[in-house]
């Protein structure tokens, strides 16, 4: 490269600073190698080759930096064959040798040897300069504050950098605590009997490693679950046939007691511990009154025809009355009162007749009253039905001329 010419007045008591050629300035990174420097030494400019052989760290961002007069502190760490380079390279920075300002220094990083010429005035600057970073645990030796002195050694522990995964966030903490259970208590994060560490406790704590506490918790709760009711039938005699009477239920409690396990509050696992009846179902229950039972000798015959849905063996015309156990020509005192003639009671759904006619037993459909059963008889003609009812139901049939139906078997 062609060197600028210079020129001097003769009335100026000293020379001009001639401007340093521009030279690429690439970004430097971690690792990175710069080949091409710069530097001023008087009125002189010296271009060098830095070689493979040398190695440093700085401060600087890129190149053009390490290469400008004034340029800040460089780390270098030379391999056995640059070392003599690295004298030079030093004194042309003006770190040391000829312009007697720049102190030899060594830095010591977590056993790692780093030769400094610097500038700095203290420990704590020479660090910051060649981009030695410290934590709030970190240990320096001598203290930051320490004035420099030439071939000083500075000693940089750094503290291990952890981060915590626990309770939902996340927890960063510097210590030297050397297992993870350790690193825990540093960073007041208590362990319940069941947590779990991953890493274990007893495990070594490395930097910049990420440990998991899950939070295990277990308790007892009480859950309940219905017990559906069901519904039955029962038969009421007091009931007239076709007539229902409903008693409702209700459902009952099944109480289960479950051991339940949380990990980071989540349900993992549960056991049912024990079971038991809290309440009892009670049934709804439909009552139904039903014709009463009387054997029947005769047989009605096989159906001949159908009405209202019933099958009918004979149909016949009769004139229909009613009674009820008052007018059966008992007193409510005597004890048969309202007993029929076959020992069932007056209800709806009785029907007194001629046996002779109308067989005890004889099942017949009357529209209008429904099915009843021939139960009672009296002093009733031969085409004569007299409808049972209960006490109490006032006018509950009109007296009339009717078909009725003998049911088939």
């Amino acid at each position: 490269m062609e060197q600028p010419r210079l020129r001097v007045s003769a009335r100026e008591r000293t020379p001009a600073v001639p401007q340093v050629p521009s030279l690429p300035r690439p970004r430097l990174a971690a690792g990175s190698r710069t080949a091409i420097g710069a530097v001023l030494v008087g009125a002189v400019v010296l271009v060098f080759v830095l070689g493979p052989s040398l190695h440093g760290r700085t401060a600087a961002s890129h190149a053009g930096e390490l290469t400008a007069a004034g340029a800040r502190d460089v780390a270098v760490t030379p391999t056995q064959s640059g070392r003599s380079a690295v004298s030079a390279i030093a004194g042309t920075f003006g770190f040391g040798g000829a312009s007697g300002t720049a102190l030899p220094i060594t830095i010591l990083e977590n056993g790692h040897p780093l030769h400094v010429q610097t500038r700095a005035s203290n420990v704590g600057d020479a660090l910051r300069n060649v981009g030695v970073l410290l934590g709030p645990k970190d240990r320096v030796e001598p203290a930051v504050s320490t004035r420099l002195s030439a071939g000083l050694t500075v000693l940089v522990e750094h503290a291990r950098h952890l981060t915590i995964a626990v309770d939902g966030r996340l927890v960063s903490v510097d210590t030297w605590a050397t297992t993870v259970g350790q690193a825990l208590l540093d960073a007041g994060i208590g362990l319940g009997e069941s947590d779990r560490v991953s890493p274990p406790p007893s495990a070594t704590a490395y930097d910049t490693e990420t440990l998991s506490v899950t939070r295990v918790n277990s308790g007892t709760v009480f859950v309940d679950q219905v017990i559906p009711h069901e519904t039955i039938t029962r038969e009421d005699p007091n009931l007239s046939p076709g007539q229902t009477r409903v008693v409702e239920g209700r459902d009952g409690l099944l109480r289960k007691e479950v051991l339940r396990v949380l990990e980071n509050g989540a349900v993992t696992r549960e056991t049912v511990v024990r079971s038991y009846v809290a309440l009892a179902p009670v049934p709804r229950v439909i009552y139904r009154g039903v014709l009463p039972y009387v054997p029947s000798a005769v047989p009605a015959g096989p159906a001949i025809g159908s009405v209202d849905g019933y099958d009918y063996a004979r149909k016949l015309h009769v004139f229909a009355t009613w009674y009820d156990p008052a007018s059966a020509g008992r007193p409510r005192s005597n004890p048969n009162y309202g007993r029929t003639s076959t020992g069932v009671m007056v209800q709806r759904g009785v029907i007194a007749a001629n046996p002779k006619i109308f067989p005890y037993g004889t099942k017949i459909y009357v529209p209008g009253y429904g099915i009843g059963v021939v139960a009672d008889t009296g002093y009733l003609a031969d085409d004569q039905l007299d409808l049972g009812f209960p006490d109490g139901v006032q006018n509950p049939w009109r007296t009339q001329w009717l078909d009725v139906y003998i049911l088939a078997n």
